[in-house]
């Protein structure tokens, strides 16, 4: 019996996917403003990829964990 990774991405990398190639966003209400740039966005992207390896739902051999061209400040 073959034990190693499955061949498809797990729930936690098809939730982190989307988020890590996020450099801006901005949320808004009728009153208020709030955004944030690269340096602030790789912060979350990092933070959210730590809690779901804390919680083992991010496999440590995730591909998503290697660096992505368009995130994280310079």
């Amino acid at each position: 019996m073959d034990v190693s990774e499955p061949p498809w991405p797990t729930p936690a990398e098809c939730y982190l996917a989307p988020l890590a190639p996020v450099t801006h966003i901005s949320i808004s209400d009728s009153a208020r403003e709030a955004s944030a740039g690269p340096e602030d966005t790789a912060r979350i992207v990092a933070t959210v990829a730590d809690s779901l390896m804390a919680a083992g739902a991010l496999p440590i051999s995730s591909t998503l964990l290697r660096d992505f061209p368009a995130s994280g400040p310079g």
